[in-house]
């Protein structure tokens, strides 16, 4: 019986064990083929977030500027509301 039933199993583990080395030459493959566009993907991301910086460094000083208020007026009452 126990013969039997390795013998039946048998080809199912081979089936597997070239399943798990086919799926881990594939991931190998995709690794290779995105390297690029990863690089690609980190450069952008590198450079927004400079600009991010750069941006909200220039937000601030102009906030910072223009939030002070006059005589008799607050910050949120000099706003003015913008319509789409």
């Amino acid at each position: 019986m126990r013969t039997q039933v390795e013998a039946e199993i048998t080809p199912l583990v081979d089936l597997i064990g070239h399943q798990r080395q086919t799926v881990d030459q594939l991931l190998e493959n995709l690794e290779h083929q995105l390297r690029p566009l990863n690089e690609y993907a980190e450069t952008e991301e590198s450079n927004l977030q400079s600009l991010e910086q750069r941006l909200g460094g220039e937000q601030s000083e102009s906030y910072s500027v223009s939030s002070r208020p006059t005589s008799g007026s607050s910050a949120s009452a000099s706003r003015t509301p913008v319509s789409a």
